[in-house]
C-alpha cells in the first residue's frame, strides 16, 4: 500500500479531535518525507 493510502485509512479511524503524529500512522522513518506531502495534500483537501 502506498504511503499516502495508508495515512488515508489510518486517519479515517482517528477521531476528529484526537491529535496524532508519525508515530500513530504506523510510517516508517525513511517514509517520513512522503508522509509529509501526503499529510500537505490532505490538508489542502479539507481532510
Amino acid at each position: 500500500m502506498k504511503v499516502a493510502a495508508q495515512i488515508r485509512n489510518t486517519i479515517e479511524r482517528i477521531p476528529e479531535s484526537q491529535p496524532f503524529g508519525y508515530a500513530d500512522l504506523g510510517i516508517e522513518a525513511n517514509d517520513f518525507y512522503s508522509a509529509a506531502k501526503a499529510l500537505e495534500r490532505l490538508q489542502r483537501m479539507g481532510l
